[in-house]
């Protein structure tokens, strides 16, 4: 079957958790990712208006691209953690609120130690 969206190209394979304001991307055997669901709602709505290439991996990366601030889980490939430190302070501390164990997420260094000031 045809995908319709770039965004159901893209995520076809993916499970989607929210918890609070927290959205969880997981990719079976690839990682995960975590970010705001507001910033998630606005990737996904771009997405679901654009066509897809045709190609799943190359659907996925741009989708994945579109995030402004997100974390990855420790040995995700196919992504890398995004934005700046406010923003993802603000994201670490929503997750830590939403009960997701941080020890299992790529957090800088500088946003770690915020954390821990």
């Amino acid at each position: 079957m045809a995908m319709k969206t770039l965004y159901e190209s893209g995520l076809r394979n993916a499970q989607i958790h929210r918890v609070g304001d927290i959205t969880e991307i997981i990719f079976d055997g690839a990682g995960a990712v975590a970010t705001s669901t507001l910033d998630f709602k606005t990737v996904q709505r771009w997405a679901m208006s654009r066509l897809p290439s045709g190609n799943a991996v190359r659907d996925r990366g741009a989708v994945l691209a579109r995030r402004d601030t997100s974390l990855v889980r420790r040995c995700t490939s196919i992504a890398t953690t995004q934005g700046i430190n406010k923003p993802l302070l603000t994201l670490v501390k929503s997750m830590k609120t939403a009960g997701i164990h941080l020890s299992a997420w790529s957090i800088q260094p500088a946003v770690q130690s915020e954390l821990a000031g």
